[in-house]
């Protein structure tokens, strides 16, 4: 097994220690770089090799990543699925559209470059939506804000993120080679995995081709009517440089739907937490209760009411999420109580009627 050849590629302790002794020499460690309707492509010691999996009940998709780990063994020309080795990290989101299904963004990331220009793209609030995925996956974002050479107050936005967000910015011209790496050095280190998120026609692409040192990615510009971006990059591909990066590059997304567990609100928002625990009384709604911190602190502007309105926002999405992930059995569960509920408040008003019939 060329260890060093794995770990440019990200192959790392934390996998190692999930080898059994007898896959050692009958298993080949192989990273998922793209996956495809009906084919999944893997880098290997050997090099990128085809990986096949057999008869599946669902989409593969909705299993495998782009960056995970599998071991295989080599059958053929190309290589079977023996099977999954557990994540460092996984990005994920809550899929488009009206039915609640997780949808995986990339795994075994170590660094998340949560990219937007600084155009009509730049928003803090679907920042704050971005900063929870990758909470989510257990990661501290670094903000790149790109068209920097296109404005004249770069700097102010890199300190409003570090002010209101928290978070490391920094400000680039997507099209320097020289200062992408250089402002980006910090967690640009060999074996690592970088996934690159964001909306459309932010320059994406245009940054990983400077991080790479040439044009790998195609590039699109924004419409001029409204800033809005083009789609260039349109699937989930692992890319890697010469000093040993390994990129991730994903698809614009348009919007952020979060996949919520129980409790992540709380992290992200920890300041409000400790405002509504110091209120007056424990189940304060936090309107025009005396003693209510929340309002205290809105009126002091000590909590900005954009902050406070983004988090009742993500509170009710918190809620609906966590009600749809139950399932049907749970909606069966409530309307079969509701049933029973009617069915008593009917059998009472009959009982009642009767006893006023009999007393008349």
């Amino acid at each position: 097994m060329q260890l060093d050849r794995l770990r440019r590629f990200g192959w790392k302790a934390f996998f190692m220690q999930q080898l059994l002794l007898s896959e050692w020499d009958s298993c080949t460690p192989a990273r998922v770089c793209n996956i495809q309707r009906d084919c999944i492509w893997v880098e290997t010691e050997q090099g990128k090799q085809l990986l096949r999996v057999g008869k599946l009940d669902c989409p593969m998709s909705s299993w495998l990543a782009v960056g995970d780990w599998v071991l295989a063994e080599a059958k053929g020309d190309c290589l079977w699925l023996v099977r999954l080795l557990d994540r460092s990290s996984l990005l994920r989101r809550q899929a488009a559209g009206q039915q609640t299904r997780e949808q995986l963004l990339a795994a075994n990331v170590d660094t998340m470059l949560l990219v937007t220009s600084l155009n009509q793209d730049y928003n803090l609030q679907r920042l704050q939506r971005y900063i929870m995925v990758a909470h989510d996956a257990g990661l501290e974002p670094v903000v790149v804000l790109t068209k920097a050479d296109l404005v004249e107050n770069a700097e102010e936005s890199v300190a409003e993120i570090g002010q209101k967000l928290k978070l490391n910015a920094v400000a680039i011209n997507g099209l320097d080679t020289q200062e992408v790496s250089s402002k980006l050095s910090p967690w640009l280190n060999p074996g690592d995995t970088l996934v690159l998120v964001g909306s459309s026609g932010v320059g994406k692409s245009t940054l990983i081709n400077s991080l790479l040192g040439q044009p790998m990615l195609d590039t699109g510009g924004i419409r001029e009517n409204d800033d809005k971006g083009h789609h260039t990059t349109t699937s989930r591909y692992l890319l890697h440089t010469e000093t040993g990066i390994n990129i991730i590059d994903t698809p614009g997304m348009r919007e952020i739907q979060l996949w919520l567990e129980e409790g992540q609100l709380e992290e992200v928002f920890d300041d409000i937490v400790k405002l509504s625990n110091q209120c007056r009384f424990r189940n304060c709604q936090h309107d025009a209760e005396p003693g209510c911190k929340i309002q205290a602190a809105l009126d002091a502007d000590e909590l900005s009411v954009n902050r406070w309105q983004q988090y009742l926002k993500l509170k009710r999405e918190e809620a609906h999420h966590l009600r749809q992930a139950k399932g049907a059995a749970a909606q069966r569960e409530h309307f079969k109580a509701f049933a029973k509920m009617v069915k008593s408040s009917q059998t009472e008003k009959l009982q009642f009627k009767n006893r006023k019939v009999k007393l008349s």
